[in-house]
């Protein structure tokens, strides 16, 4: 959260030590970081649509969000 963003995306869970990956709706990859906090800076993407990944020792989880 929050969706749409400006300057960063927030975890409601510690995601500290995972991995995480923004894509752009066509599929190119724009980000890929080790999550240090539980908020991840995405003030340097364009405008438009996202996909977030994040990859956990327990599995993983994408979800859209949107750059304004």
């Amino acid at each position: 959260y929050p969706n749409p963003a400006n300057d960063f995306l927030f975890f409601s869970k510690n995601m500290a030590g995972s991995n995480i990956f923004i894509h752009s709706i066509s599929g190119k990859k724009k980000l890929a970081n080790l999550i240090d906090s539980n908020k991840i800076y995405v003030g340097d993407l364009e405008v438009g649509m996202y996909i977030v990944q994040v990859l956990t020792t327990n599995g993983s989880m994408s979800q859209s969000f949107v750059r304004k």
